[in-house]
């Protein structure tokens, strides 16, 4: 079974190591840190941007 887990908080909220816990918890997993990305345009809705295949096959390196 596929899953994302979506990690948000506030600037120094502690999002990187609460991914970076979850990424060795987890097997199989991996994480993706939306800052590591450049767009000419942000996404008007992130939860659609990232369910079409077309980006997500951008995201996974």
């Amino acid at each position: 079974m596929e899953s994302v887990i979506a990690v948000a908080a506030v600037s120094g909220g502690g999002k990187t190591t609460t991914t970076k816990k979850l990424n060795e918890l987890l097997n199989n997993s991996t994480a993706i840190y939306f800052d590591d990305y450049e767009f000419d345009e942000s996404p008007d809705d992130i939860c659609k941007w990232i369910k079409t295949e077309k980006q997500i096959k951008k995201l996974v390196r």
